[in-house]
């Protein structure tokens, strides 16, 4: 039985990398369990889902399959097979125009299909911009679905032992509670990813009295171990108002980073002044003359105030300051309040989107870091003037940040460049005369990468007996006719009725019941039901637990975690609805 040979033949011709033959598995088939069956090499469903993909647009290939598996089954469902490729559905149709025209996770080319580590945020379209123009290999990704939230750049940037780090830009909006959801968005779509940025602009906090602590316009602003300060989280009394923020520490790697940038900067190595042009000057803006940084008084905003002469600062560069970040949801517009929250925090800005972002990195278990260029000083003389300026060195900071950390290299991804000498290999492994070399050719090219079992060889290679075939969370015993029939049909169902993630919003939506649901689609339905079910009672126990939490540190994360779920648990909801 040759039907390894069969998986790979196709692949083999073209001469595709191992990432490319996993990418086309399984990202198109993100339901497939991807782990192999200790003892046996599931060269069945492999051969089933490589052909599944393309079973719309070329049914023969479907009908090679089947005669190929069993010519029995053949003959029972070429006619229905034939007659599904004649005179497909609207839906289908439909479907099939939305594939090819609308830019989706499951079709974006070779070099989006890397595991993103890194997740950049910004909440205002100057931000973006800004951020956008600093990355390299760029590529606009969007995933299927309902909503908003799902449109991404991906980008790259070198780091520093010559590998890229593999970067997800979004847009929020601002507010932290947009940038909590955004975030948990970005997670849930890229999961791999270890790190969020809140890269943007915010207000100063001046300190004429400490020159050393004095933040100026134009300067940066990345938040140290302290975090970030939800200054609008609070309890008020008559007596007293209480901050009830929950501690939220950043990144440690990142504050790492940033330190050794810190250590840079002491021997004259300012890297992100190099980027600062590059992120500023295609928007046809400069950096804003130091006479429009203007100081007033706190209390009398007609008495301006000097800036204090800092032997660190030098004339028209930003200085680069390390401190906590105050964030709430309200725009801050009174110096009184900005120097109650230095003097009461020691903060060096204020924003309105970090504190979000921490909280659902946290929820999520990854780390965050905030970079803020600062654009005013939260008085009176607010205005958009130093805005672009300020974006562009948030974002030129953030890559010499991303630049100076190692990243994760490639793996080695040798092209399959001689056909007949792996059909030879695979005809000895099919007839059970397979050499260790013969298996190390074979795992250099099937494993790496997190998505095919590197452990070809391993264990015994069983081919043709006792076989299971695995489709999304189904597992069927045995390669028999009825099996085959089984999902056979299923794929007849899918041929008829639009792929996942692609609904049709043309068709009419009469009641679905299961039965009348693709295979994929009922696993998919399945999936999501485990999760709302999981999310539900998650939020029961939290509930139960805030009725006797007393510390209000941890009441404050419980009721974080609360808001979280019930977001949670209204998306799920909602994709739930597709299906009914």
């Amino acid at each position: 039985m040759s039907s390894l040979r069969a998986v790979l033949s196709e692949l083999i011709q073209q001469a595709l990398t191992k990432d490319e033959f996993a990418d086309l598995v399984f990202t198109h088939f993100p339901t497939v369990n991807s782990q192999f069956t200790e003892g046996q090499f599931q060269s069945q469903r492999i051969r089933l889902l490589l052909e599944y993909i393309d079973t719309r647009r070329e049914p023969e290939k479907l009908l090679a399959l089947i005669k190929s598996l069993n010519p029995t089954v053949y003959a029972e469902f070429a006619p229905k097979i034939a007659k599904a490729k004649s005179s497909p559905s609207q839906a289908d149709q439909t479907a099939i125009n939305q594939s090819s025209t609308q830019p989706a996770i499951s079709s974006m080319s070779q070099s989006s299909q890397k595991t993103p580590t890194v997740g950049i945020i910004t909440a205002l379209p100057k931000e973006f911009a800004a951020m956008r123009r600093l990355l390299d290999n760029q590529e606009e990704i969007h995933i299927p679905g309902v909503g908003a939230g799902r449109r991404y750049v991906r980008g790259e940037v070198s780091g520093r032992n010559g590998g890229k780090h593999d970067v997800m830009l979004c847009l929020a909006a601002m507010g932290n509670n947009n940038a909590a959801i955004r975030s948990s968005l970005l997670l849930e779509h890229f999961p791999e990813i270890k790190s969020i940025v809140m890269v943007g602009i915010a207000g100063g906090i001046p300190h004429p009295e400490k020159p050393e602590d004095h933040v100026r316009l134009g300067d940066i602003v990345i938040s140290n171990e302290k975090g970030v300060i939800q200054y609008d989280f609070d309890k008020e009394t008559i007596a007293e108002t209480i901050h009830r923020h929950p501690p939220r520490p950043p990144s440690a790697s990142l504050l790492e980073g940033v330190r050794l940038l810190e250590a840079d900067e002491l021997e004259g190595k300012k890297p992100w002044l190099e980027f600062i042009n590059q992120a500023i000057l295609p928007a046809g803006e400069t950096r804003p003359s130091s006479e429009t940084d203007i100081l007033v008084s706190s209390t009398d905003p007609s008495l301006k105030i000097e800036h204090p002469v800092d032997i660190r600062r030098i004339k028209d560069e930003p200085r680069v300051f390390t401190g906590s970040i105050a964030s709430a949801n309200k725009l801050l517009k009174n110096p009184l309040k900005r120097d109650e929250l230095r003097d009461k925090f020691g903060v060096k800005a204020v924003e309105m989107e970090a504190s979000g972002i921490a909280d659902a990195t946290w929820t999520h278990e990854v780390g965050y870091l905030v970079v803020r260029g600062i654009c005013d000083y939260c008085d009176a003389n607010k205005g958009d003037n130093w805005q672009a300026y300020a974006a562009a060195v948030a974002a030129a900071y953030t890559k010499a940040l991303l630049r100076s950390m190692p990243a994760p290299k490639s793996s080695f991804s040798p092209k399959m460049t001689n056909p007949e000498e792996l059909n030879a290999i695979l005809d000895r492994l099919v007839q059970h005369e397979q050499t260790d070399a013969d298996l190390t050719v074979l795992r250099q090219w099937l494993s790496g990468g997190g998505q095919i079992a590197s452990q070809l060889g391993k264990y015994n290679v069983n081919l043709g007996q006792g076989q299971d075939i695995h489709v999304g969370d189904r597992i069927y015993q045995g390669v028999d006719a009825q099996t085959i029939r089984e999902i056979v049909q299923s794929i007849l169902q899918d041929l008829q009725a639009p792929p996942p993630g692609l609904p049709n919003p043309n068709a009419p939506k009469p009641p679905v019941t299961d039965n009348k649901l693709s295979l994929a689609q009922r696993l998919e339905k399945e999936r999501l039901e485990k999760d709302l079910a999981a999310r539900q009672q998650d939020y029961e126990g939290i509930t139960d637990k805030l009725r006797w939490e007393t510390n209000p540190i941890e009441k404050n994360s419980l009721e974080a975690q609360q808001e979280q779920l019930i977001s949670k648990i209204k998306q799920l909801e909602q994709n739930l609805n597709l299906f009914n």
